[in-house]
């Protein structure tokens, strides 16, 4: 859509299940330009609403990333991940809630993930915290969302909606197509709806906590479904998609920082093997996006003697025979 360096900062407070550590080359293509801070090991247990609150995350990474910024948004990112570990360990040992925390960063991101949110909780989202306008050369990244003149400074990017607003915000001319297409469920593989009836004293009943929690397991198990929509949010979407939908509407060129709180058990399924593998620690990334900069040679240069061919080698060797002989 736009050539404009842009570098957008999103956090993630939903149910999460780790769907794929076997990415294909699109799904890899897709995260190009992509980190991820994790709260949760992989495999492991995030955090609950009760540590987000305990923790005043929320507010915590707006004030963080909600600002100009001289250098990268990398760099932000990477002291949010090495202040806020202490913290989350802290709040661990206290409560006993979920797994250790990790708060690994991995760039690019090395996973696929779902995140299904059922809950109607304010606090859950998967919100758009801040995008950056990236001067490589300047080496600043200027804040262009949230400004004072936008009206929706917290977009929910499971909403429709509010995707078409981002969308406004930016300039994007396609947004309306984007949108639309969002919403066309045509010739895309879409979950059905299905209950398991349970009887009690007599009567057929349905319990709408086990749909959800049905729909959820099935979801995470297959990994062709398109992403679910009731009314104008999605209720279950994949980390690859989400990503995709971004870059469809920031620009091609993106860069982009997850937070993500949510947990990431493996997908009912997944193969020990793949597991093994996906749990591995990763190797350390060969640079850092959101504004890179050049790194300065310090190594002393040295004057390198001229090539001699062979053949000057040669009329020199004769030279200094023909002196040596006439001394």
């Amino acid at each position: 859509m736009t050539d404009r360096n842009l570098v957008a900062t999103i956090r993630i407070i939903s149910h999460g299940r780790t769907s794929a550590f076997d990415l294909s080359d699109s799904v890899k293509r897709t995260f190009q330009n992509t980190r991820m801070y994790s709260l949760a090991k992989p495999c492991g247990l995030g955090a609950s609403l009760y540590i987000m609150l305990a923790t005043d995350t929320i507010k915590r990474t707006n004030t963080y990333f909600q600002k100009d910024i001289i250098g990268t948004t990398s760099d932000i990112l990477d002291t949010y991940a090495s202040e806020t570990k202490p913290m989350y360990e802290d709040v661990h040992s206290q409560t006993c809630i979920g797994s250790t925390p990790g708060c690994d960063i991995y760039d690019p991101i090395p996973y696929d993930k779902t995140f299904v949110d059922m809950d109607n909780d304010e606090l859950m989202g998967i919100r758009l915290i801040s995008i950056h306008e990236r001067d490589i050369e300047g080496g600043k990244s200027t804040l262009v969302y949230p400004l004072d003149i936008h009206e929706n400074k917290t977009i929910d990017l499971r909403k429709i909606s509010d995707i078409k607003t981002l969308g406004g915000y930016i300039g994007n001319p396609l947004i309306d197509n984007i949108v639309g297409d969002l919403r066309d469920q045509t010739n895309k593989m879409v979950i059905e709806r299905r209950t398991t009836p349970q009887t009690f004293l007599g009567y057929t009943i349905r319990h709408k906590d086990e749909e959800n929690r049905d729909m959820h397991a099935r979801f995470g198990a297959e990994p062709k479904y398109a992403p679910y929509i009731v009314d104008d949010k999605f209720i279950m979407i994949r980390l690859s998609e989400l990503t995709n939908i971004v870059k469809r509407v920031l620009g091609e060129t993106t860069s982009i920082n997850f937070l993500d709180y949510s947990c990431s058990p493996p997908r009912i399924g997944m193969s020990p093997e793949e597991i093994e593998r996906g749990i591995q620690p990763q190797p350390t990334p060969p640079y850092k996006f959101g504004g890179r900069r050049k790194k300065r040679n310090t190594r002393k240069k040295t004057r390198r003697t001229p090539h001699t061919s062979k053949r000057t080698r040669k009329r020199n060797r004769r030279k200094s025979r023909r002196a040596k002989y006439a001394k």
